[in-house]
């Protein structure tokens, strides 16, 4: 007698295609954000403007708490079904006629056939990393909203240079002004007392 074997997994394919849809989509989405961060600490371009990453870090912490949100309602299901779950085994004689799922059991006890999804490896490998994706997503989200809220310091080109210039040599204003300044030059009073000599000669 042929008997034709009906395995039914969707209860945990399902939620776990969503699931690796949404890991994948997290990945492009980082590779994005940290391409740019990437491309903004490699460029020359003036001090005093933001960069494309900082001004865009509204929309990155938006788009990868979406992800989180939805990587955490795929993983739940997924890890329940994949812990608690079992593989639905329907078997069917040549005839069409289905038997009953105590003669399935006893069949699978008598191989030694363990129909719990956990006793594979491979279900615990497509349930177990996916939380660290999650986790991954979650910590990337936080330092991006704080860093979205952190005040920006907008520094002046030209007053930093004045004060780097006068850091430098302090004794410069001065000199200058009385260079400026002939009544306060230090070198008025030798023309004055030259200027007496001159007068008494003549």
């Amino acid at each position: 007698m042929n008997i034709t074997l009906w395995v039914d997994t969707w209860d945990l394919l399902r939620p776990g295609v969503v699931l690796a849809v949404g890991c994948t989509a997290l990945s492009v989405i980082a590779s994005i954000w940290i391409g740019l961060i990437v491309l903004d600490s490699r460029s020359s371009k003036a001090a005093s403007s933001r960069p494309l990453s900082t001004r865009l870090l509204t929309a990155e912490w938006a788009s990868l708490a979406f992800m989180t949100v939805w990587i955490l309602a795929c993983a739940i299901p997924v890890t329940k079904t994949a812990v608690n779950g079992r593989v639905h085994t329907r078997a069917f004689t040549s005839t069409g006629l289905e038997l009953s799922q105590v003669a399935v059991a006893a069949t699978e006890r008598r191989f030694g056939i363990n129909s719990a999804y956990w006793s594979r490896y491979s279900v615990r490998l497509q349930v177990i990393p996916p939380w660290f994706a999650f986790l991954f997503a979650l910590i990337a989200t936080v330092v991006s909203f704080l860093a979205s809220k952190k005040p920006i310091a907008h520094s002046t080109p030209s007053t930093t240079h004045t004060d780097d210039m006068t850091a430098r040599n302090p004794l410069k204003p001065a000199t200058m002004h009385n260079e400026k300044d002939p009544v306060h030059s230090p070198v008025s009073p030798i023309n004055e007392k030259i200027s007496d000599e001159h007068k008494e000669t003549v």
